[in-house]
């Protein structure tokens, strides 16, 4: 998850740079004028947003509940840094699951955003017992995220944690 969280500032950069122009995308007409305006890459716009949502949102959670000082700022590097601090006690929070959740889908839509399609990581060994498949993170057909193996194991987010800190020792 650590790695997650420093990942998020690179990849907000990257959306940037991969906001426009694009071949296809939302196109605003100038009033008065038959040109159209600047391309947008929707995906990279809207990655950023959430990104920025969804680490502010923890942040606040964070400040509220442990009473510590609000982030510097509310930049990504500022948020994600923040949050990246207090990740012990987020992890070991009833919320962790919606915390992990929300992180990975954030850097997976940022990853789409920036690679222009369907992104999988390999996460490492199914823990059902009996299956040594490998796990991937990635996105489903229809748009959902999902973590699952090649036998068709979908693990829930409890499960994502236990495979980060294997992965982390």
């Amino acid at each position: 998850m650590g790695g997650s969280l420093r990942a998020l500032p690179r990849l907000y950069a990257a959306c940037e740079h991969a906001l426009g122009p694009v071949t296809s995308g939302f196109r605003q007409r100038v009033s008065g004028s038959k040109n159209m305006g600047m391309a947008l890459n929707e995906r990279a716009m809207e990655a950023r947003s959430e990104m920025v949502g969804v680490l502010a949102s923890w942040a606040d959670m964070v400040v509220g509940e442990r009473r510590a000082s609000a982030p510097r700022g509310r930049t990504v590097r500022d948020l994600a840094g923040f949050v990246a601090g207090h990740l012990d006690w987020l992890l070991a929070h009833p919320a962790a699951d919606d915390f992990v959740s929300e992180i990975v889908m954030v850097e997976e839509a940022a990853l789409r955003a920036v690679e222009g399609g369907g992104t999988s990581r390999e996460l490492g060994r199914c823990p059902e017992p009996g299956c040594d498949s490998a796990v991937q993170s990635g996105v489903l057909p229809g748009g959902d995220f999902a973590v699952s193996c090649g036998t068709g194991h979908v693990l829930t987010p409890q499960q994502w944690l236990l495979l980060g800190r294997r992965a982390a020792s």
